[in-house]
């Protein structure tokens, strides 16, 4: 297929276009912003295609690498996507895939978000891949980011090693104008050359595999130290940058009117050279770079009599999603100079009259009305262990109480059990996808130790929280395809639970009867609370076209009732002393269920 030259694309899908030209044969991953959108792009498009690739959401991002493992081991082109967290959870095949190598170019995309948008935490997954010893790109831009994921490929192969694509939430968010070459590498023929001294890791293989990548390092280094670029400038100001960061201090020089000597890193592992040039043609030196002081701790190592600001020093926010306020602030302070912030002053009052808008649920999120009876039957004594997915947002409700990472919850809520002995109710909560992701080895552990616990699966039919994307529980595939839907329920017995129970959520008497068998049975009980998301719903034109109203009969908000109040509905607001629902109300029903005083109607 020949595409135009220049396309108007989101950061996310000129990577996608990137592996595409490169022949990729398997591209696997799971859900997590902000790289998302890449499979999706792949599976809209294949059908373009006279070979397509094989393209799939794995249940997690361990088996998504593994499964991009044993493609690349068939001397095919392999990617696998995820965020910076999935790479905890792929760790474990990631560094000894660094000892095997590959043979058909693997690639990691790897999407890290600084200031956690959408994230548990803030990681720099250059630091894994120093800790594998394995390459890591680190694009500025889209049009950038697609020419690094080609080069890939081809660097992986010529060294046979896994290599990892870093964009950040603005690189793989951004969209811009992005040049295209249209042209389509050939899709290899599979083959696999059995060498058990280099696939099979027994110790005695490792240790010579381990040298063998020890003996990789230096000419990694030489390698790519051709994407790096040094502009010298008479000045004794120097500042080295990378990925994103970049574009700020562009932007930063041109509104001060310096012309400092920049480096800018796009690939790891560094090579000196460039930097012992900075450093010998500076006297100070301004390291901007997000998230980790991964740089700047190289360039301390060789600084000698130039002085090293970052990070390290407090010039460069640690913590964080850098902006181009905070290198202008950096670069004052190195310079000796004050700089004036560039957020005009409207904006400023604004934010400080604005109410706070925090994140909450849907209208008419099933999530709500499970939380609500949850509460009711559980009380505010028991402990809620929460997991990674919208219904985080269960907090305001009072029904979250710890959220660590995909599929903690289960396991996190074994460990309460046995903690508490008894003493405390104890109830995990998880989404249907979290729970097929890692929550179903938690509970097998769960009943094979004798937890006394309930665990409430939250199934709205699919990830909502990263896109709406499909998993085993759903029966459909990336592509669309129905090949065989995950019985969930026969999962959930086979590991031998005996107290199981679905409900719908939108009936609140059902779900309560429910949650009070599963507080007075033994040993782990399990809640499914199976009603598809409601933005899902409304795409399939699934929801009642009705809402609900308000009548005379409700009582003073502040003064009596609170219940409607307490579902923390977007739809239903408070004035004159009495709640309104607004018309973005989907007429779920669940206020009407539990108002007291018969005061909420369909409209």
């Amino acid at each position: 297929m020949k595409l135009s030259s220049r396309k108007y694309l989101l950061g996310n899908e000129a990577i996608a276009h990137g592996l595409l030209e490169a022949g990729v044969s398997v591209v696997s991953g799971y859900p997590g912003t902000p790289s998302s959108e890449i499979i999706p792009f792949i599976a809209r498009t294949i059908e373009h295609y006279d070979k397509p690739p094989h393209v799939e959401w794995s249940v997690n991002e361990k088996v998504a690498l593994e499964v991009a493992a044993g493609a690349s081991y068939c001397n095919v082109r392999a990617a696998v996507t995820m965020k910076h967290v999935g790479l905890n959870v792929a760790a474990d095949p990631l560094m000894t895939l660094a000892y095997t190598g590959v043979k058909g170019g693997l690639v990691l995309v790897v999407a890290d978000d600084p200031g956690c948008y959408s994230s548990q935490n803030e990681q720099d997954s250059r630091r894994y891949a120093y800790f594998a010893k394995i390459p890591c790109l680190d694009p500025s831009t889209p049009q950038e980011a697609y020419h690094l994921t080609k080069y890939a490929f081809e660097l992986s192969e010529k060294f046979e090693i896994p290599v990892i694509l870093r964009p950040t939430t603005r690189v793989s968010h951004a969209r811009a104008s992005v040049i295209l070459s249209g042209q389509y590498s050939d899709h290899r023929p599979a083959f696999f050359e059995k060498n058990p001294e280099r696939w099979v890791m027994v110790p005695a293989h490792a240790r010579l595999r381990h040298k063998e990548l020890n003996r990789l390092q230096p000419l990694l280094r030489s390698e790519l130290a051709s994407l790096n670029r040094l502009k010298l400038k008479k000045s004794e100001l120097g500042v080295i940058t990378s990925g994103v960061a970049a574009k700020y201090v562009e932007e930063a020089v041109t509104k001060l009117k310096l012309e400092p000597s920049i480096l800018r890193i796009a690939a790891h592992p560094m090579n000196d050279d460039a930097i012992v040039e900075l450093i010998n043609n500076t006297r100070k030196i301004l390291v901007v770079e997000e998230l980790e002081p991964v740089i700047e701790e190289k360039v301390n190592e060789l600084s000698g009599m130039a002085e090293v600001f970052g990070k390290l020093t407090g010039h460069v926010p640690r913590e964080g999603e850098l902006t181009v306020d905070a290198v202008l602030k950096a670069f004052g302070q190195v310079i000796g100079r004050f700089v004036t912030t560039n957020i005009p002053a409207e904006l400023i009052a604004a934010e400080r009259t604005l109410p706070p808008r925090p994140p909450v649920l849907c209208a008419g999120c099933p999530h709500r009305a499970t939380f609500f009876a949850l509460k009711k039957v559980f009380k505010k004594s028991a402990i809620y262990v929460g997991d990674i997915g919208c219904y985080t947002l269960g907090v305001t409700q009072g029904t979250i109480d710890t959220t660590l990472c995909m599929g903690a919850s289960v396991s996190m809520g074994s460990g309460f059990a046995a903690a508490c002995g008894g003493d405390r109710e104890i109830v995990s909560v998880i989404g249907d996808s979290t729970f097929i992701h890692t929550g179903v080895p938690g509970l097998i552990n769960a009943v094979y130790n004798g937890a006394k616990m309930t665990l409430v699966i939250l199934d709205n039919n699919t990830t909502a929280m990263t896109g709406h994307q499909p998993h085993p529980f759903t029966g459909e595939t990336a592509t669309g395809s129905c090949n065989f839907q995950t019985p969930m329920e026969d999962v959930i017995r086979a590991v031998g639970v005996q107290g199981l129970y679905v409900v719908d959520p939108y009936n609140l008497s059902e779900t309560e009867e429910a949650f009070v068998k599963a507080k007075n049975g033994d040993g782990v009980q399990v809640i499914i609370a199976r009603r598809p998301c409601v933005i899902s719903a409304k795409k399939a034109g699934a929801l009642a076209k009705t809402k609900k109203q308000v009548s005379s009969t409700c009582k003073n908000y502040f003064a009596s009732c609170k219940l409607c109040g307490t579902l923390f509905c977007p739809s239903i607001s408070f004035r004159d002393s009495c709640a309104h629902i607004s018309e973005d109300c989907i007429g779920c029903g669940v206020c009407e269920q539990i108002c007291e005083f018969d005061a909420i109607k369909t409209a």
